[in-house]
């Protein structure tokens, strides 16, 4: 189950771009608002944040008992 959790965002980032073509959003690719504004794009950058901000908080948490 872990080996999942830890290759699922690695899985997602790479099939995105087999769904991506022109007019794929409302904000033109080249700006860099559309990589926070458009749904797929924002659902990939929610999921790395929390990967980070869980492997910080692991971290943390095992620094604090040793």
């Amino acid at each position: 189950m872990k080996k999942l959790l830890v290759s699922f965002p690695f899985l997602l980032f790479f099939a995105l771009p087999a769904i991506s073509h022109p007019g794929h959003g409302h904000v033109s690719s080249d700006n860099p608002l559309h990589y926070i504004a458009e749904p797929l794009h924002a659902l990939v950058l929610v999921v790395v944040l929390a990967a980070v901000g869980y492997g910080v908080y692991r971290f943390r948490k095992q620094k604090k008992q040793s």
